[in-house]
């Protein structure tokens, strides 16, 4: 029979990994540095072959080493997903959920499907908008949870990614070289084409706006056919467009923020649960 690999070896070690020191791992796991030490060797006997190199100054991968901290991972993250699961009763009720239109296309069906996989009895109801408009629904009580993104990130709000702001033009046109230079922007309080537009009159590059939309497929819609130059949260995301930059005069925009905010009256279980599930797959790699 091979050899079983015991939880609590597996922990040491991704722990040691992250830390980066044996003795900042043994704090976390709660052992000396000598039972953290053992516990390695331990497990390096039964996988038959060293996993860590040690020097001075830090502490670096085999390739078994590399190879066993992927499964390790995955391990740990099932053993935890199965132990909240069986020692906790079913989640019931219902989740309002609010989410930006490029984000709910991109990563939101895998999430969800992962969620209801595991609380099939919890009824998601999802709300597509703008940020600044999601933040207002999450004051006014109408959202348990919302992922928006701004140019500040609020004391209140969950750190998700920072994800960049940059200038994107079709990959068949060249609208982005016509002068003024034609846009394609949001309609309403987008704090994306306040940032574009402060950065535009800050480099003295006239402008006009020559699409408006709600949506953002929309507006990449625009730009694909060659209607306009936009902006982007998150990069380019899609095939026929291309990012601009310095090097086509382009100033550089600021960074952006996804948070996640929560509204605090909501004393919901369900959503504590989704909550936890979005920050997970936004944080960890």
């Amino acid at each position: 029979m091979r050899p079983c690999l015991p939880t609590e070896l597996l922990v040491t070690f991704v722990a040691i990994v992250n830390r980066g020191k044996f003795s900042l791992a043994a704090e976390d796991v709660n052992r000396t540095q000598s039972a953290v030490s053992m516990q390695i060797k331990k497990l390096e006997e039964l996988v038959g072959s060293p996993l860590l190199q040690r020097n001075r100054r830090d502490i670096s991968l085999t390739s078994a080493g590399e190879m066993l901290l992927s499964y390790a991972r995955k391990i740990l993250q099932l053993n935890e997903e199965a132990v909240a699961k069986l020692a906790s009763p079913g989640l019931f009720g219902k989740v309002r959920i609010g989410v930006p239109e490029e984000y709910a296309e991109r990563f939101l069906p895998k999430i969800l499907a992962s969620f209801a996989n595991d609380h099939p009895n919890v009824r998601v109801e999802i709300t597509c908008d703008l940020s600044t408009q999601l933040r207002v629904l999450i004051q006014k009580q109408q959202l348990d949870i919302a992922l928006a993104t701004s140019g500040v990130l609020e004391p209140e709000a969950k750190l998700l990614k920072r994800p960049p702001l940059v200038w994107v033009t079709s990959d068949q046109h060249f609208q982005h070289e016509k002068k003024p230079l034609p846009l394609a922007l949001s309609v309403g309080d987008c704090y994306c084409k306040d940032l574009a537009l402060k950065a535009l009159k800050d480099a003295a590059i006239d402008y006009w706006i020559a699409f408006s939309s709600k949506s953002t497929l929309g507006l990449m819609s625009a730009v694909k056919a060659g209607l306009a130059v936009t902006v982007s949260n998150g990069g380019v995301q899609q095939e026929g467009l291309r990012q601009l930059g310095e090097a086509e005069g382009f100033p550089v925009l600021p960074v952006t923020y996804l948070a996640l905010h929560r509204n605090p009256s909501s004393n919901n279980a369900a959503a504590d649960s989704l909550a936890e599930y979005l920050y997970r797959a936004f944080t960890e790699k």
